[in-house]
């Protein structure tokens, strides 16, 4: 019933404004946009008091976040969180060489030069391996002072494969040029100090197992005379190398 009936139908609601006294049910959900809406309309379109959803204003700013909230400050929005990021770390070089480089000393003792006439033999006490692949590019430097004495021994650097030579710095071939590399040739009547740098390609050959490995060979006649010839290799005098893998490069 209406409230504050004077006159007419006691169950009728003024057009012109009333106040009931129980509720109004609807025939079903509004289909215009002056329709009164039913409860159940309003709470499945998200209106409704059944808790906060999560696409209100009042979910969207309680962020809970750090004014100071960086890369590095965790921070929650309600609905999810975020953990704090992991830091930037380089992956690999960009696409740049990596310059590979090993080196050494050798001072454990001079090294006599082999009387060994004609043959090219491998010295003991002088290898050096570097880690390589088929296509790398490897340079061989090295300084050393050499006593040739009174002997013509010739000398060479060598890419060694299971204790043989394979390819030497005279020629790049498997052959060794007849008086050998000529930065390490001889000079009869007093020691010399010498420097040289030896490049190759590395082919299937060329590898150790996963290594390029140098070694020195050296052929002559060598001398009676104990200690003569030699290559210097002390603390006072040492025998010094260095290989460095550039990886691939472009050679023209």
């Amino acid at each position: 019933m209406a409230v504050g009936y004077t006159s007419g139908d006691p169950g009728k609601v003024n057009v012109a404004g009333d106040t009931m006294t129980g509720a109004l049910t609807l025939p079903g959900p509004p289909s215009a946009d002056l329709h009164a809406a039913t409860k159940a309309y309003v709470d499945s379109s998200g209106g409704g008091g059944g808790g906060t959803p999560s696409d209100t204003v009042t979910a969207e700013t309680s962020f809970g976040q750090s004014a100071a909230a960086g890369a590095a400050t965790a921070y929650s929005r309600g609905d999810h969180t975020h953990g704090t990021p992991a830091a930037q770390t380089l992956s690999g070089l960009g696409g740049q060489q990596q310059l590979v480089v090993r080196r050494a000393y050798v001072t454990a003792g001079d090294i006599e030069l082999p009387n060994v006439g004609s043959t090219w033999t491998l010295l003991a006490g002088l290898s050096l391996s570097i880690p390589a692949v088929v296509g790398d590019y490897v340079e061989l430097a090295l300084m050393a002072m050499v006593n040739p004495g009174n002997s013509d021994n010739f000398l060479d650097a060598a890419v060694v494969v299971s204790g043989s030579a394979v390819r030497y710095a005279s020629n790049g071939t498997g052959t060794p040029a007849s008086e050998g590399w000529p930065a390490l040739y001889p000079s009869p009547g007093g020691f010399r100090t010498t420097g040289a740098i030896f490049s190759v390609v590395a082919e299937a050959g060329d590898l150790d197992g996963s290594n390029l490995v140098f070694g020195i060979a050296s052929m002559g006649p060598g001398n009676s005379v104990a200690g003569d010839p030699k290559i210097y290799a002390s603390s006072a005098y040492p025998f010094a190398w260095r290989a460095m893998n550039h990886r691939a490069v472009l050679l023209s």
